[in-house]
């Protein structure tokens, strides 16, 4: 049976109006309802182009297709938009291209003019110093200036500064050394204080290389300061040249330096108990003082050497049996003693000038006897002595004729010399001052003596 063919269903055909609204169209137009009114204003005419063969129109959507609105992209009026400077236009011309480029070539390479007007603080903070200066003295064409004399003076005793504080020389130092002296002639000012601090630094720095010490020398100006003499006595110590070294200390003490200043320098201390240094340090001290030296009084200091010399072997045996070590000096002579109670102001006894001609000072059993050099210098035992008659005796009737001359085991009893006899009741002698109280002393032997006593008892008993 055949089947009837389907009619299709015709459809009632509406009016836009009666048309249903599509989804969310109610909520739209709430909301669109609720928004202020826009300010009315003449619409704005659109430029309109003729669209191409093939495509739609702008602002017309294809056929078959929605249409979506995009909101127009609003540009500010031509009034109100910002108004932005120009660049100005470079230079095309060919003549002012190399006019430009011959400016920045003048600017990156300095004249050498301006090289040689460099600074000391310059030169010695470059990265290669000595070649800095190198390149500072190729730009010097003849004979320096003052100033430019004083920048490679300067910079090159500032870097053998480190060099001379440790006394080491090397490949460096004669570097920096021959570099200086082969312009040495162009220097105006070889006499002032920038050419004297260079060899100064150089008489340190070369350390006991006698070459360049003599090399040196030739530079040295006529008056050389005393801080220039001093480290040319300490380099004639450092290169063992002893007559060059004592003619330079003498000729350094008559300048005016002290012998404080000689004894703290580095290349004098393998020197500090030599004789003849003493005697030139007794010399500057009081001119013409071994000539000056009264008979009598060496009479009577030999008379108490013989009797020093046993009391003071007793003491020593003694306290070797107990295992205790002694440490003496080597003998002073009586002019250095002399000299040494002249500076400090004071007169010693006989019998201690005597000890001090035996052994200038000594130390045994924590007992510590001062030397010349702790009567007339700032040793550790000389401020530990004033620091006890400050605080023991100030106020003491009496007590500015005593002198501190022996620390014992503890740190507040010593051995006084009682000049005046304030103390001892008006007879001037030794007098030991202990935690148990004062004990008194007639003379040096008994003043051994008792140590050795007391030395005995203690450490034999312990």
């Amino acid at each position: 049976m055949a089947r009837a063919k389907k009619q299709p269903v015709k459809r009632p055909t509406r009016s836009p109006s009666e048309r249903p609204a599509p989804r969310g169209a109610a909520t739209r137009k709430a909301v669109t309802d609720r928004k202020p009114a826009a300010k009315t204003a003449a619409p704005r005419k659109r430029a309109t182009t003729k669209p191409a063969a093939g495509k739609p129109a702008a602002g017309k959507p294809a056929a078959g297709k929605r249409a979506v609105a995009k909101p127009a992209a609003r540009k500010p009026p031509t009034a109100d938009r910002p108004k932005v400077p120009r660049a100005p236009k470079r230079a095309t011309s060919e003549k002012q291209a190399p006019a430009r480029r011959t400016a920045t070539k003048r600017a990156r390479a300095p004249r050498l003019s301006q090289r040689r007007s460099g600074s000391v603080v310059e030169l010695v903070e470059s990265r290669q110093p000595i070649e800095e200066l190198r390149s500072y003295l190729a730009g010097i064409e003849g004979t320096a200036t003052i100033q430019e004399g004083q920048v490679a003076l300067g910079a090159a005793q500032l870097m053998l500064l480190p060099y001379a504080r440790e006394h080491r020389g090397g490949a460096q130092v004669t570097e920096l050394l021959e570099l200086v002296l082969a312009r040495w002639d162009a220097f105006p000012d070889t006499d002032g204080f920038h050419a004297t601090e260079l060899l100064r630094n150089a008489f340190a720095a070369v350390g006991g290389d006698r070459a360049w010490i003599e090399r040196l020398l030739a530079l040295v100006p006529a008056e050389p300061t005393p801080e220039l003499r001093l480290e040319i006595a300490a380099a004639h110590a450092a290169a063992g040249d002893r007559p060059a070294m004592l003619e330079a200390v003498r000729a350094a003490l008559a300048a005016g330096v002290s012998e404080e200043q000689l004894r703290r320098h580095p290349s004098f201390a393998p020197l500090a108990d030599d004789p003849e240094l003493d005697e030139l340090f007794v010399e500057d001290l009081i001119p013409g003082a071994a000539d000056a030296l009264e008979p009598p009084v060496a009479a009577l200091v030999e008379h108490y050497v013989p009797p020093v010399r046993a009391a003071l072997d007793t003491l020593i045996t003694t306290l070797r049996e107990l295992g205790q070590q002694a440490r003496l000096h080597e003998p002073a002579s009586l002019d250095l003693v002399l000299a040494a109670e002249r500076a400090r102001g004071v007169e010693l006894p006989n019998d201690y000038r005597a000890l001090l001609t035996v052994s200038d000072g000594f130390a045994v059993w924590e007992h510590e006897f001062a030397s010349t050099k702790d009567l007339r210098g700032d040793t550790p035992l000389a401020r530990a002595a004033r620091e006890f008659v400050d605080a023991r005796l100030t106020g003491t009737v009496g007590a500015e004729g005593c002198i501190a001359l022996a620390r014992c085991a503890q740190p507040d009893e010593w051995l006084l010399y009682d000049a005046r006899g304030t103390l001892r009741g008006g007879e001037p002698g030794y007098l030991l001052v202990l935690a148990t109280g004062p004990v008194l002393l007639d003379d040096l032997t008994q003043v051994l003596a008792y140590v050795a006593q007391t030395a005995a008892y203690e450490l034999g008993t312990n």
